[in-house]
This record gives C-alpha cells, sequence and structure tokens, in this order.
C-alpha cells in the first residue's frame, strides 16, 4: 500500500491512501518521518473498524489470512432489501435509468449509506438514479467536497444490481472500454 503520511498517534503513523483506506504504521518500523511524506507498506491485517496494520517489511502470511480480511466488489453494493427500498423510493426515476447502461451522467448525491452513495441526475429532463459503491467514487487522493449539496460530477453508469438500480463509477475513463 502506498499512501499519505497524514498524522501520527501514540503508536505510531497515520497512513491514508487512495479512497478511505487509512492504515497505522508503527514507530517501531520507522523513525524520523514528517506528516505529508509518502510511504509505501505491507498490509499485516485489516482490523475491522479499526483500519489496516501496516509494515515496511513483507511478512508471509497465510492465503486464508488474506482472504478472510478482504471485501469483494459486492460488499460495497446495496443487499436486495436496500435495492427494493431504493426502488420504491425512486420509482419515477428507476423507469428512466434502466436503459442507462453505458452512457455518463451529471450526478449529485442524494443519501449517503455505509458503502455507497445514491445519485440523482442533474440537467436530465427525466431524472435518473444510480448507486455509486465508494471504492469507485475515488479521485486519486484528491478530497471531493460530496457533503456540499451543490457538487455535482460527472459519472458512467456500467452495470445494474439485481436489474432494477444502475451502477455508476467516478472514473469516465471506463466509456473507452465498452463494447
Amino acid at each position: 500500500m502506498t499512501g499519505v503520511i497524514v498524522s501520527q498517534n501514540d503508536h505510531g503513523y497515520i497512513i491514508k491512501s487512495f479512497g478511505e483506506v487509512k492504515g497505522l504504521l508503527s514507530f517501531n518500523e520507522t523513525k524520523d518521518q514528517k506528516v505529508g511524506g509518502i510511504i509505501s507498506g505491507y498490509v499485516l491485517f485489516n482490523k475491522k473498524g479499526s483500519g489496516l496494520a501496516l509494515s515496511l517489511n513483507k511478512q508471509s502470511k497465510s492465503k486464508s489470512d488474506d482472504s478472510a480480511n478482504q471485501k469483494s466488489f459486492k460488499d460495497y453494493l446495496p443487499t436486495d432489501d436496500e435495492v427494493a427500498t431504493i426502488a420504491q423510493t425512486y420509482s419515477s426515476a428507476i423507469r428512466h435509468s434502466k436503459e442507462c447502461i453505458g452512457k455518463s451522467f451529471q450526478f449529485k448525491i442524494v443519501e449517503t449509506k455505509s458503502n455507497y452513495y445514491v445519485l440523482k441526475t442533474v440537467l436530465e429532463k427525466k431524472a435518473k438514479i444510480a448507486i455509486l459503491p465508494k471504492p469507485l467514487s475515488t479521485a486519486f487522493g484528491i478530497a471531493l467536497p460530496f457533503e456540499d449539496e451543490e457538487f455535482s460530477f460527472v459519472g458512467y453508469i456500467f452495470e445494474m444490481v439485481n436489474g432494477q438500480v444502475p451502477v455508476a463509477s467516478f472514473n469516465t475513463t471506463l466509456e473507452a472500454f465498452k463494447d
């Protein structure tokens, strides 16, 4: 993992990487680092809810440890119940969203969930709705004002969740890879 040292606490340096990925590098691992410095390390483990434990030394771990701590893309999508709630809440916008795969739109965030955002188009005659998984909302370390009510961005719709809710990405270069 490569990231920027954003602060330090009693235990070590806090490293922030792309998206919302944070880790702790112990003072025992390195000395004389400064906030704002870039550092590369290895993930020792991911303690759920606490972030990553980092090391500068590559250490052997069993594959089962790696797979137990990794989240899949599906973990960042709404559950079946959440999809049904989104479809019911935004029923008129959902009707216009189903033919949008492979297209880019100007979106703004209307709801923030733990693993994704609910988006609604702006500047469209017929409103469309989509979800944006949080790992796809990165701008390569640039803090974006997602909480600002006036903030909007271009997103690319690339698939559907349960055939009902479109999934968008902040990365519009995906459009170049469509069939």
